[in-house]
C-alpha cells in the first residue's frame, strides 16, 4: 500500500552549492532516495554560484510538488518556479515557466509562503507580493501587506490567507473572482506582531495564525473576518490543522523548542507541549491525522537539521517516535528555508491521464470547430483541463478551463480561428490536474 510522503527541502554543501528535496515515507519515516528531487540549474549560459529552496508545497493527491529555487548567477540573482511530477519513477523538476520571479537585485526575503489550490489549478507564492501561477501561465502579482510570509488556501478554494509579518496583518483574498487572473482582496485583518505560519480548518470556516513575536495564535472567522486570540508558548512559527479537525499543532522555535497540540474547541487550556527540537521549525500533519512531522533547522552549522515524527494516538500519543538526522544523508548547510510538507498517497486510480485530443473537423481561417479531450478513465470527482496553444500564440481562441464532470471520460470545447490567422500548423495542448499533456496538431 502506498503511504503518504514527507517532502523536505535541503541545501547541499557542494561546489557550487546545489539544492534538492528529500522524500520520506510519512508512516515509517524511511528515506526514499529513489524519489529525491534534484533541482536543475536555470539562468542562461553561466552556471549558478549558489542555489537555495525558498518555498515548497505539495499538491492535492500527492501527485505533484511545486517549489521555488533561488539562484545566485554571475549576472545577478533570480527565483525560478518548478513543478515535479511524482508519478515518474525518478521525479525530476521542470520549470513552471521560463520567467524568473525576481532578477537583477537581491533575492526576496526567505519565505515559507507557497500553497497549491485544491484543484491544483493555481499556485500562490508570497514574496514581495502574492504571485499567482495558473498552471503554466504566470498571472502576475497581487499587492498585499508588508513582509508577506505564510500562505494558506482554504480547502473549498474560496479564500487565500497571506500573513504580513511586518504589518501584523493577514490579507484575505478570493481567488475565484478571476479564475485566470489574480485574486481579489476581501479584507485586511489585524492580528499579532510578526505573524508567521497560517493554516485553515478542514471545513474552511477558520484560519489559525501563529504570531511569532507575541506568543499567541489568532483565529480568523472566514465569513465575518472577526478574530479571537489565545496564548501559547514563545516564538510560535509553524502551524497546521489536522485533517480530521480535532487538533491544531503549533511548532515553537527557540527558546521554547516545543510542539503544542491544541483542541480548537477549548484552545486556551489543555495544550500539550512536546519537546522535540532546537532552532526554527515547520510542521505538517499526515492525511490520516495519525502523525505530525516537524522539520527543525539548526541555529548554527554545528547542529544538525532534524526531521521529527510525533504520534497523535495510541500508546505513544504526543511523544517523539522517530528523529532523523538529515546531515547523515548528505553534507548540508544551514537551511535557508524551513518547510516540511506531507502529501496524500498517490492514488493512481484517481489520477486521470490525458490520453488523446481530437477535433471533429479541420480548423481553418475564419472558422471554428469542436475539440474533444479524453482521459484514461472516469474519475469520481470533476476534473479540470486547461487547454492552450503551444509555441507562438496564434490568432485563435479556446476556453480558459474545461470541466470533465465526475464519472465522465471526455469534454468538448470550441477552437476558433480568426481570418487573420496565417496558414500553417496550430498546436493545441491541454494540461489537467495531474495529467500529462499531449499536443493536438491542427492543419489549416
Amino acid at each position: 500500500m502506498e503511504h503518504a510522503h514527507v517532502f523536505v527541502p535541503v541545501n547541499l554543501q557542494s561546489h557550487p552549492k546545489r539544492c534538492a528535496v528529500y522524500v520520506f515515507d510519512a508512516e515509517t519515516g524511511h528515506h526514499r532516495p529513489e524519489l529525491t528531487i534534484e533541482i536543475p540549474e536555470l539562468g542562461g549560459t553561466f552556471p549558478a554560484v549558489d542555489m537555495k529552496v525558498t518555498a515548497l508545497a505539495a499538491g492535492p493527491g500527492g501527485a505533484s510538488v511545486s517549489l521555488v529555487a533561488w539562484s545566485s548567477l554571475p549576472g545577478g540573482e533570480a527565483c525560478f518556479p518548478y513543478v515535479i511530477d511524482m508519478q515518474e519513477h525518478h521525479p525530476k523538476a521542470a520549470t513552471l515557466g521560463s520567467f524568473p520571479l525576481e532578477s537583477g537585485g537581491s533575492p526576496p526575503e526567505v519565505s515559507g509562503g507557497m500553497a497549491v489550490g485544491p484543484d491544483a489549478g493555481q499556485t500562490f507564492l508570497a514574496f514581495d507580493n502574492l504571485y499567482t501561477i495558473n498552471r503554466f501561465d504566470f498571472a502576475g502579482g497581487t499587492g498585499v501587506g508588508n513582509g508577506p510570509y505564510g500562505v494558506a488556501v482554504s480547502p473549498d478554494g474560496t479564500r487565500v490567507y497571506v500573513t504580513n509579518a511586518t504589518d501584523g496583518t493577514v490579507s484575505v483574498l478570493n481567488p475565484t473572482v478571476s479564475p485566470t487572473g489574480s485574486p481579489a482582496l476581501v479584507g485586511l485583518v489585524p492580528v499579532g506582531h510578526n505573524p508567521q505560519g497560517v493554516a485553515v480548518t478542514p471545513d474552511s470556516a477558520h484560519a489559525y495564525v501563529a504570531n511569532g513575536a507575541d506568543g499567541t495564535v489568532s483565529v480568523i472567522d472566514a465569513s465575518s473576518l472577526a478574530t479571537s486570540t489565545f496564548a501559547v508558548a514563545a516564538n510560535p512559527q509553524g502551524i497546521a490543522v489536522a485533517p480530521d479537525g480535532k487538533h491544531v499543532y503549533v511548532a515553537h522555535g527557540a527558546p521554547a523548542n516545543t510542539l503544542r497540540a491544541i483542541d480548537p474547541a477549548n484552545p486556551g487550556t489543555g495544550q500539550v507541549s512536546i519537546p522535540a527540537f532546537d532552532g526554527t521549525c515547520a510542521v505538517a500533519v499526515t492525511p490520516d491525522s495519525r502523525y505530525v512531522w516537524v522539520l527543525c533547522a539548526p541555529t548554527s552549522a554545528s547542529t544538525p537539521a532534524r526531521l521529527v515524527q510525533i504520534a497523535t494516538e495510541g500508546p505513544h500519543k504526543n511523544t517523539v517516535i522517530k528523529t532523523i538526522d538529515l546531515s547523515v544523508l548528505a553534507p548540508l548547510v544551514v537551511p535557508q528555508f524551513v518547510g516540511v510538507f506531507v502529501s496524500a498517497p498517490i492514488n493512481r486510480e484517481e489520477i486521470g491521464v490525458l490520453t488523446d485530443i481530437e477535433v471533429q473537423s479541420p480548423v481553418v481561417r475564419g472558422n471554428s470547430t469542436t475539440a474533444r479531450v479524453f482521459i484514461e478513465h472516469a474519475l469520481s470527482r470533476p476534473t479540470y483541463v486547461w487547454p492552450g496553444f503551444t509555441g507562438a500564440f496564434p490568432d485563435a481562441v479556446v476556453a480558459s478551463r474545461i470541466t470533465i464532470p465526475a464519472g465522465a471520460k471526455h469534454a468538448d470545447f470550441d477552437v476558433s480561428v480568426s481570418s487573420l490567422q496565417p496558414p500553417g500548423e496550430i498546436r493545441v495542448a491541454a494540461v489537467a490536474v495531474f495529467m500529462k499533456s499531449k499536443g493536438l496538431l491542427v492543419e489549416t
